[in-house]
Parts: C-alpha cells; structure tokens; sequence
C-alpha cells in the first residue's frame, strides 16, 4: 500500500503550485476555493485506489466478504456452509397406549425459535426408544447438550410432549472470513500441487463439518493414500464417521487434488473410551467444578486424537500428567486420580483415545 497524503496537505500542493505558476496576480481570485476542489477530487480518487489496493491482498483489513470470496476461488478455496445439527431424543410414555406412532416431519421446539424435525417414522414403546431428529436451521445454535428439554409442536397419542436430549451435535456455523482468509493464506503458501501429505491433509479440513482429518500416505503400497476423520461431539471429546455420505463428502473432495494415478481408500480408525475418576480430599467438588473439568479434559483429548499409523508421526498417547494438570488448573490438588492409572496409550496403530465420561467420589 502506498501512503496516502491528508487532504490538507494535497489542498496547500496544489495552490502552491498554482501560486507559483502566476504569481500574486491571482491573489484575490478564487484560485484558494479552485485548488480546494481540485484536491478534494485528487483526494477522493487517491482513496478509492488505496482501496482497490488492499484488495490485492486477501489478508488486507476490513476486506469485503464478496471481495475475499473470489480470493477464495481463485485458489480453489471453498467457504465452509453452515451445518444442520443432527442427533437422537427420548420421549416419555403414557399408560394408556401401548405403541406411539411419530411420523416424518414431525416438530418439536426448544422454546427459542430453534425447531427440530423427526427424520424417518419412528415407532415408541419404551421410555428407552430413541428418536432421530434434525433440527431445521444450520448452524451452531441447533446444538443441545444432554438432558436438555425440547417439547413437540403438536400432541402425539400416547407420549408426553417433552422430548430429553440424548445428544444432538454438528451444527457449525457459515465459516467466518477471518478463517477462510488464513486457510486461503495456507493455501497460498503451499507449493503447487505435487500430492503431498500437508496437501491432502488440507483437503480435509476443508471439508465441512470435519473436525481433524488424517492421512496414511502408502497405506498398502505406492500411489494408495488411506484417509480418516473424526466429528465433533457433545459430550465425547469427538465421534468417528456416522454415515456413508460423511465418508464420500471427504472423498469427492479428494478427488479433486489428485493425480489419475492416485488411489484413495476410507481408512476405519476405532476409539476406545477412557473414563476419568477422581476422589476428593478436602472440600467437595462443586457441580460447576465438574463441569469446568469435563470441558478441560475434553479438549484435551481432542488434542491428543490421533492414529499413530497417521502422517505427522504423532503418537496419540494422553499422558497421565497432562490428565492431572488440568484437573489442578481448576481445583488445585484437593483431589486423587484413582484412573487412569498410567498413559492413555492406543491399542493399535489405528486406535485413538477418546474421553468417556468423568466420575466424582466425594469425600
């Protein structure tokens, strides 16, 4: 960018350079209101080329989105769209019928303009049936924790109107400009497309939806790149592919960064669950506490989450002390690990590490 002069001083340039060329013979004209106009004019048009300027560079301040989308083309960078949250609900029986019918299309609200959509006829006989729902509206906001309450639009026979949340989770918001920016910078600053493993692992994460993806270059020989991911979740610290269409979104958009000789297989990565308990030596644990813990380890986890057979030579472990430094982020040391016991290693070259749930003994 090049430094743009204040008004004032492009006005004092110019009527200096038109005192200078006639002299104190204009002295009383209008020459002082003319070189005003004059740079105001040159002023304006110096604005509007500082900003065709920026615009140059994608990661220029206060870039227009549309401006920052065609960066985003030019690239092959695609803006992520927003997600719908998908999940499962338990209904309540009533006594007095002894199957529930719930057909497609049927609504339930959370009461704050958020609403919810049974996917595929369903039919209730227990209190422990579980229902798919899906709510309506992409985006993060159609996200619930367990246990939250949402209630049916309209009475069906034999349930009682308040569904209870199993787990309902992937709703992600459009993706912002400030991370397509910095994934259009990554781009940029990757060589040209040759096929390698930091190129395929980006293909990935482009993908929305996806959380962490991994590449296995040469999984079973030269020119097979195996590939995997895991999802966000509510309360695991993430899931494994759900659906085949999960499974193809990733695929299709590999097919786009590779050679003809290339071949790309869906690698199958297991988690296995580790639960954290502890036990209190002082004072209880508070609810909050527990909370704020479950959140610290969760994230941990997600961190640590990763196949070692996968590109970048990571070796998944959770190691006991990072376990125990989270925990005495929020707690200090009122407390004893009683498991796990050691690292959190994986099984195989294919296992990660997933975070179950945290239970509290009280002292």
């Amino acid at each position: 960018m090049f430094v743009r002069p204040s008004l004032k001083t492009i006005q004092d340039r110019i009527y200096s350079d038109v005192m200078a060329e006639f002299g104190t013979e204009i002295a009383q004209s209008d020459a002082r209101i003319i070189s005003n106009t004059i740079a105001a004019t040159s002023f304006l048009n110096l604005t509007r080329l500082d900003q065709i300027a920026s615009y140059i560079f994608p990661d220029s301040p206060n870039l227009p989105t549309e401006i920052i989308d065609r960066h985003a083309s030019i690239w092959g960078v695609t803006r992520k769209p927003p997600t719908l949250a998908r999940g499962t609900v338990k209904f309540e029986r009533l006594p007095t019928v002894a199957q529930s019918t719930i057909d497609v299309g049927s609504e339930l609200s959370d009461g704050f303009g958020m609403t919810y959509i049974i996917t595929e006829k369903q039919f209730v006989s227990t209190n422990s049936d579980i229902i798919s729902v899906s709510c309506s509206v992409a985006g993060s906001a159609g996200n619930k924790q367990k246990g939250q309450i949402i209630t049916l639009s309209s009475p069906i026979e034999g349930l009682k109107p308040n569904a209870v949340v199993i787990e309902i989770s992937g709703g992600e918001d459009e993706e912002s400009d400030f991370d397509l920016v910095q994934r259009i910078l990554n781009r940029m600053q990757q060589r040209p497309k040759v096929g390698t493993a930091v190129d395929w692992q980006a293909a990935i994460d482009s993908v929305s939806g996806i959380s962490k993806g991994f590449i296995f270059p040469r999984y079973t020989g030269g020119g097979k790149i195996g590939f995997s991911f895991i999802l966000t979740a509510t309360e695991k610290a993430f899931s494994l592919p759900q659906t085949q269409d999960q499974i193809k979104n990733v695929q299709d958009q590999l097919d786009t960064h590779r050679s003809v000789n290339i071949n790309l297989i869906p690698v199958s990565i297991t988690d296995r669950i580790a639960n954290i308990e502890i036990r209190s030596t002082k004072n209880p644990i508070t609810e909050i506490q527990q909370k704020s813990i479950n959140e610290s380890l969760r994230k941990l986890f997600f961190e640590r989450a990763f196949p070692p057979l996968a590109f970048g030579g990571k070796s998944g472990r959770v190691e006991k002390t990072a376990i125990i430094g989270k925990i005495n982020e929020i707690i200090g040391f009122e407390y004893q690990l009683l498991a796990p016991e050691n690292d959190l290693v994986p099984d195989n070259s294919l296992e990660v590490i997933n975070f179950g749930v945290i239970n509290v003994i009280q002292r």
